[in-house]
């Protein structure tokens, strides 16, 4: 176990996948909303109706 995590490239090739899908998961929703929020929201809504 001790070799396994000695070595960078065996700790890249099992933590590298799961952490790429973790940001993934995480940073696309956040930028699409930014992205949503900018280009896609109405700037003005009626709320008198």
């Amino acid at each position: 176990m001790n070799t396994v995590l000695r070595d960078r490239k065996a700790l890249l090739a099992f933590v590298g996948p799961a952490l790429l899908i973790y940001l993934v998961v995480l940073f696309v929703p956040i930028v699409w909303s930014i992205g949503y929020s900018f280009f896609e929201a109405r700037q003005f809504v009626d709320l008198s109706s």
